[in-house]
């Protein structure tokens, strides 16, 4: 299987052979961490960078009253911290959802590569402008639409982030987010989760045996859930049906 991290730049740049050595290189060595573990937590100082290797991990806050609210979630190829490259402080906590793996990234060495290695950089770039418009979407996921719509617009958004990363096979992927883990990240309560998704697969809309969803009918779900890939393009494979044409611009 191709390197979450090089398969997701190549949608946006075409690396050379010295730029995957480059990335290959990036880690020091590799921690692991149990599921349901904090990875790093809020309020922390941190002097690395982490890559996600390995497993799911969720970005997440507790507020004064105790409730979580998940932020986004970090699948294998993604940077858990990078804006320690800016905050010396953890600003929210990282967990574990699964059991994982990181690997230490020193911010000297990332600054260098992407200093030396400009397709990484802009292909750098190019991911996380799409990333920031994932989570422009979501707080109109939170603010504007029905429970429903919430979690079939987060089931489309996994599928495609996953298949950026070469971690989905065609339209099922793993999914390890228990109903408490979805409430948590889109503004809901654990029992209207279980009604929904109970709803879903009712309808067909979706098939979830053990771990792994499946979306049968992607424009239905997509219909369901006002989802419009265009905030994903870039994570879109040319010709992927599910996302609609996408062709970076020169």
């Amino acid at each position: 299987m191709a390197d979450p991290l090089v398969a997701r730049l190549e949608l946006f740049e075409p690396l050379s052979s010295e730029d995957r050595d480059a990335l290959a290189a990036l880690t020091e060595r590799g921690i692991p961490c149990g599921k349901r573990k904090d990875i790093l937590r809020e309020g922390n100082p941190v002097g690395s960078l982490y890559l996600m290797r390995k497993g799911w991990a969720c970005r997440y806050t507790i507020l004064p009253e105790g409730r979580r609210q998940i932020i986004s979630f970090v699948i294998p190829g993604d940077l858990c911290n990078d804006h320690v490259l800016l905050f010396h402080h953890m600003e929210h906590s990282i967990a574990a959802l699964t059991p994982c793996e990181v690997g230490v990234v020193s911010p000297h060495r990332f600054l260098e590569v992407l200093n030396t290695h400009p397709r990484i950089s802009r292909a750098l770039y190019w991911s996380n402008l799409v990333m920031e418009a994932v989570l422009r979407e979501r707080i109109i996921t939170l603010g504007r639409r029905s429970a429903t719509q919430r979690i079939a617009h987060l089931f489309c958004e996994l599928l495609l982030r996953l298949r950026a990363a070469g971690l989905a096979h065609d339209h099922s992927f793993d999914l390890p987010l228990t109903q408490h883990d979805i409430a948590d990240t889109l503004g809901l309560n654990h029992v209207h989760v279980n009604r929904v998704i109970t709803t879903m697969r009712k309808l067909g809309l979706i098939k979830l045996k053990g771990h792994v969803l499946e979306i049968p009918n992607w424009d239905d779900l997509t219909a369901l859930g006002e989802f419009d890939p265009r905030h994903l393009n870039g994570f879109v494979r040319p010709g992927d049906p599910t996302g609609g044409s996408w062709e970076r611009q020169p």
